[in-house]
């Protein structure tokens, strides 16, 4: 397809789209039905079979571009912008992890408003933390990463995370992600189904749409408590000589990451140490209920209950306080901004 028919200016955009970069505005999605017929036949969308009939994948017009908010609202049902990278390449499944989801709402972004290396970033810690047995933490995360938004003339792309200034854990999981731009879609709840990223009250658990403010909170080693410092210590230890591979934790086998990360957690005491500690935990939680059946069924160690990465029940151990969806008082909108928030639009 000749590049002049992917960069295109629409002919009607938002007056309120103003701080989104031209590059953005003019990367038009190649994506129709028949892409898309062939993409869910080759790829898993959802993280369970029972979730694949839920939801429907549908292809923008010619007009509509990844950052804008729902237009067709509320004729048209609400939905989220994917990239079809997320899936076919970073192992994003739908309902987003519960880490997922409190990452995008504690930075105030939608998810394609974080670029694909960006989810790598959230991906790899999720799978680290499990393989590890780790607790995963949203402050533990924060403390490696800050977000970051390109701008040119005072206009903003899509926020990439970065990692703090010797804080790095991960590599890139690609140096130069190509042609991701322009093979968008949106994903929305069939007719009838409640969509993961709406709660029984309606309200949203992140934003939906692109937003012209995002931000990250900054954590120092004195600002985590005492389970998070053991995470963050037991991270930096592991990556002393070098940073995890990205790349590798995603798409290499289970056996073979084992083994890998095993090579990288000898050298560390604070792992030892905290091994030994869930160790002793355990063993007292089995002696205190050892006089009860009952009792005993509910005292194996609760990290051990987290299922893989990509499983069939993917809904990750969460340590954040950042589960109330967001609300026009915490986004500090008022009046006519209020069906605005609600939505995730800016």
């Amino acid at each position: 397809m000749a590049r002049g028919d992917i960069s295109v200016m629409p002919a009607n955009v938002p007056e309120d789209m103003d701080w989104v970069e031209d590059v953005v505005l003019l990367s038009k999605s190649v994506v129709n039905e028949e892409l898309l017929g062939c993409f869910r036949e080759a790829h898993t969308v959802c993280g369970t079979v029972s979730e694949e009939s839920r939801y429907e994948l549908v292809a923008p017009t010619s007009e509509e571009r990844v950052c804008y908010y729902n237009l067709g609202h509320p004729e048209e049902r609400h939905f989220i912008y994917m990239y079809k990278c997320l899936f076919s390449k970073l192992g994003v499944r739908l309902p987003f992890t519960q880490f997922e989801q409190d990452v995008l709402y504690e930075c105030r972004v939608a998810p394609t408003q974080l670029h694909p290396n960006s989810w790598g970033f959230m991906k790899a810690f999720q799978s680290v933390c499990w393989y590890l047995q780790l607790d995963l933490s949203l402050k533990a995360f924060l403390y490696f990463f800050h977000l970051t938004r390109p701008f040119s003339q005072k206009k903003s792309r899509s926020a990439s995370f970065r990692a703090r200034e010797g804080r790095q854990i991960f590599t890139l999981y690609e140096e130069s992600f190509h042609d991701f731009k322009n093979y968008y879609f949106k994903v929305r709840a069939v007719e009838g189904f409640r969509p993961f990223f709406e709660n029984e009250q309606g309200e949203y658990q992140f934003r939906l749409y692109w937003y012209s403010g995002p931000e990250s909170p900054k954590y120092d080693f004195d600002n985590l408590d005492e389970v998070d410092q053991g995470i963050v210590t037991v991270l930096k230890e592991c990556c002393a000589k070098v940073p995890f591979n990205t790349k590798t934790l995603l798409t290499r086998s289970p056996s073979y990451i084992r083994t890998e990360l095993e090579k990288m957690t000898n050298n560390s005491d604070a792992y030892k140490m905290m091994r030994a500690r869930k160790k002793n935990q355990a063993n007292r939680l089995a002696s205190n209920a050892s006089g009860s059946k009952e009792s005993s069924k509910s005292a194996a160690d609760p990290v051990s209950k987290v299922p893989p990465p990509g499983s069939e029940n993917q809904t990750a151990v969460n340590r954040s306080e950042f589960k109330v969806p967001p609300t026009p008082s915490d986004l500090g909108n008022t009046g006519a901004d209020k069906a605005k928030s609600r939505s995730g639009r800016a």
